[in-house]
């Protein structure tokens, strides 16, 4: 934090040195820290998915029928989020995100995010969901990053799965 905080700023106007000041927008974009220290908070967010699954507070979505577990996807700056379509999961990934924001200082931008649902999840608790979640963007076609998100089309994996695409 030192190397962030710590940086001040002069400009010269006409050849002449102004008074010195500080940044108060945090990190730049551009700013050479940038990457690793987005890649400090995607592990910060991963570890914190992951310890709501162990804890058996989220359900991913089951990727074979092997029941290989997948509850979430980073990708460059994109994350994907994947748990049951229910009350309590949605409040548990709210949860985690608030725990999140707090600790990264970032804050997820709802309003470029979206949510994809399998197709048994009912139309009332897709709206109640979105409701709670604060997207209002719900995808009817299932593309992510140009690749097939498949859900709900083998009556063996879970048939109620929520994905959220973060902004």
């Amino acid at each position: 934090m030192k190397c962030i905080t710590s940086v001040s700023y002069s400009i010269l106007v006409n050849g002449v040195e102004q008074e010195v000041f500080l940044p108060s927008k945090g990190l730049q974009q551009g700013n050479p820290l940038s990457p690793i220290l987005y890649v400090m908070c995607s592990e910060g967010l991963s570890s914190l998915i992951d310890d709501k699954v162990i804890r058996s507070l989220i359900q991913g979505a089951n990727a074979s029928p092997s029941r290989i577990c997948v509850s979430h996807l980073l990708f460059a700056d994109d994350s994907l989020a994947f748990f049951r379509a229910s009350r309590s999961d949605c409040s548990e990934f709210l949860d985690m995100l608030n725990i999140y924001q707090l600790a990264a200082g970032q804050e997820v931008n709802f309003s470029k995010s979206s949510v994809y649902f399998s197709q048994n999840v009912s139309d009332s608790m897709k709206l109640d969901l979105q409701q709670m979640l604060g997207i209002d963007k719900c995808l009817t076609n299932s593309n992510y990053l140009g690749m097939h998100i498949l859900l709900g089309r083998n009556k063996k994996f879970p048939s109620s799965i929520c994905v959220i695409g973060l902004g």
